[in-house]
Order: structure tokens, then sequence, then C-alpha cells
């Protein structure tokens, strides 16, 4: 019956939840060029084998696991809003990293790979908890689940959708350099400085 539509324009457009969804597209933008940059960085730009790609890798879910007991705390504490500070910034930092890395700047050391993956592990952990929290606590109560359903939704295309587009783009990219004297501009140096301005913007619209 038309008395039982679910309002999905009304609840995407119902102010408080609105800016958080605008927000996670952001920052998902980010993290899903993120996800699509970093082993073809590796293994192209510095030759690493699959077994040393895998080991690097693992760094970030222990550093996530071990943040998340903390990070619950601190919401408890102060709210999401500044631990969501903290995520932004500290993706920032992570993407900024690569983007050093990448442009010859930073070696390729254990204390390089230590940097990355710690804030990459800190970032999300940080990111899950206060924004999970945040959610639950702008939804009304009345038709709740239709808006966690809808956050979902808007997440899992964001995070399914752009790391096609983002894909295509470091494509288009590769070969392409101009050197500086201490810093290398190439697909990954460039693309890597772009999600670090996504993550910024995600700073600036949730402040």
């Amino acid at each position: 019956a038309d008395g039982q539509r679910v309002p999905w324009k009304e609840m995407a457009l119902y102010p408080p939840f609105f800016n958080l969804l605008v927000y996670n597209v952001i920052i998902c933008t980010a993290l899903a060029g993120a996800g699509v940059f970093w082993v073809p960085c590796l293994r192209d730009q510095f030759q690493l084998n699959d077994s040393q790609i895998l080991l690097i890798g693992a760094v970030t879910p222990v550093v996530a696991a071990a943040s998340f007991w903390w990070l619950g705390h601190v919401v408890d504490r102060v709210g999401s809003r500044p631990v969501l500070s903290l995520a932004d910034v500290t993706l920032a930092i992570h993407l900024l990293s690569w983007c050093s890395l990448a442009a010859r700047l930073m070696p390729l050391a254990w204390w390089s790979v230590v940097l990355i993956q710690a804030t990459a592990g800190l970032g999300l952990a940080a990111l899950n908890v206060a924004n999970a929290r945040l959610a639950m606590s702008v939804v009304p109560v009345a038709g709740r689940s239709h808006f966690l359903a809808l956050f979902s939704v808007v997440n899992g295309l964001t995070l399914g959708v752009l790391p096609v587009g983002w894909g295509v783009l470091l494509d288009s990219l590769t070969g392409w350099h101009r050197g500086w004297r201490h810093w290398e501009w190439n697909q990954f140096s460039t693309l890597y400085a772009a999600l670090a301005l996504v993550a910024v913007a995600a700073q600036l619209w949730h402040t």
C-alpha cells in the first residue's frame, strides 16, 4: 500500500544523516583508491614479490585490532566527532606517506613500512568505531533499520564502484613521470596526493 512506502528520499535528506552520508562518500572515495594502488605500487615500482607484499599488508589488521579496544574507551569519553577527526588526519598522513614513498622521497625501509601500515590500521579502526557510533546517534529511533540499510548501501556502492574508476585512472597514467630534485611525480605519487586531498576534504566537511 502507498501508506507503507519507505520515504527513502526524505530519509537521505534528513540533515544530520545527509551530512554523515556525504562524509562517508568522500572518505570512502579515498579508501577506494587506497585499496587499489598499494599492491601495484609495491610490485611495479619496488619489485616486491607476493610474499613480501602480503607480509607488509599483514601489519594493518594487527594495528587495527589492537586499536579497537582503546578507541572504544576514547569514543565513550570524548564522543564520535573527535575520533572521526583522528581517523581523517591519520588516514591523510597514511596517504601522504605512500605519496612520499612513491615519489622516492621516503625510502622503502622497515620504519617506513611501519609508519604506512600503522597509520592505516589506526585510521581505519578510528573510522569504523566513530562512524558506527555517530550513525547510531544521528538517525531517529523510528525507521532506524531503514536509515542504517541506506547507510550501508551508499558505503557499499562507493567502495564497490569507485575502485574501477581509480584503476582506470591509474592505468591511464602508466609511464608518466616528472622529476624534481628530490621528488618524482609519477602515476602513484600523483594519485596518492589526490587521495590525501580527498581525506582532507572529508575532515573539512564534518568539522
